[in-house]
């Protein structure tokens, strides 16, 4: 079962090659694919079967890096509900990414 804790650990990681996609690209030409992209690609694709509102959520939070708190200022929501969206959020990405038969590395 692909825990919470699990899928938090991979957001972050998603949320860090996003904030250094540069150096990521760049590295790949001399070091090689780091294991992230593979994550990256995985939660993406999972992400576009998303609803709309957990889709621009995603967007917001893991790859343009914005907090909750600001995000919420942006879309004129309460940080209380932008929290209980990432919430709903973390379920459908359990949900889709158990459905597809495997965990996210």
């Amino acid at each position: 079962m692909l825990t919470m804790d699990k899928i938090r650990e991979d957001l972050r990681a998603i949320r860090c090659y996003y904030t250094r996609k540069e150096l990521f690209d760049e590295a790949y030409r001399t070091v090689g694919e780091n294991a992230v992209v593979k994550t990256v690609q995985k939660y993406n694709a999972v992400m576009c079967e998303a609803p709309a509102q957990l889709y621009a959520l995603y967007v917001g939070l893991y790859v343009n890096n914005v907090s909750q708190e600001a995000l919420a200022e942006e879309l004129n929501y309460s940080p209380d509900y932008i929290s209980k969206q990432n919430r709903k959020l973390l379920r459908f990405l359990q949900m889709k990414i158990e459905n597809q038969g495997g965990q996210a590395k």
